[in-house]
């Protein structure tokens, strides 16, 4: 999505039409993400995009000015083997994901992530993988133990959420696309883009 100026009536109109994520009908997604910005963007900057994975094979692509206003949508299909493989690794997952909730990790702004395993939306902000193992490591050196012992709750939850995340984009990837929490690729096109939508080259940032 390229950047594009919208007057403020346009913006409103826009963002009156929009049906939120978490208003969306349910029925028929096997699998979703979205990342939103949590600001202080100014209306009508880039605001984040969403993926879903429909039962019928549809990819649903969008991408949002912020704050959550839709403005663009790709759909593309995915072979139905590739619905059968995600809902596998959902069997391996099924006790985590029931229990997985969104951990409170301090965070004030940065991106709000969403997570669909075919149940509900997960809604959490600035999540991501730790290296627990790693992360133990430095309890010894770590002034406060108690306050340690919090943290580390948070990243065995974040890290549940993430593994999953992790096995279905795996999946995906074996269709030609690729999902990392940032940017999403199809078939080698970049699809979603905060440094295209603003016309920066990456390497210059």
């Amino acid at each position: 999505m390229k950047y594009k100026k919208y007057s403020n009536e346009e913006l409103n109109r826009m963002e009156q039409s929009t049906i939120p994520l978490t208003k969306r009908n349910l029925a028929g997604i096997v699998f979703g993400y979205a990342k939103f910005s949590a600001g202080p963007e100014s209306p009508g900057e880039y605001g984040g995009f969403s993926v879903i994975l429909f039962e019928n094979r549809i990819v649903e692509v969008r991408e949002y000015l912020f704050p959550e206003i839709f403005a663009e949508e790709r759909r593309y299909c995915v072979p139905l083997r590739c619905i059968s493989e995600i809902k596998q690794q959902y069997q391996k997952y099924h006790e985590k994901i029931w229990t997985m909730r969104a951990p409170d990790n301090g965070s004030l702004d940065g991106a709000y992530i969403s997570f669909y395993f075919g149940d509900r939306w997960i809604h959490t902000q600035n999540i991501e993988y730790t290296d627990e193992q790693r992360a133990v490591q430095i309890r010894k050196a770590h002034p406060n133990p108690a306050e340690f012992e919090k943290i580390m709750a948070v990243v065995r939850e974040e890290n549940k959420i993430m593994k999953c995340f992790f096995s279905v984009c795996e999946v995906l990837r074996k269709y030609n696309i690729t999902l990392d929490q940032n940017p999403v690729t199809i078939h080698g096109e970049s699809i979603t883009d905060y440094f295209e939508f603003y016309g920066y080259d990456e390497n210059d940032c």
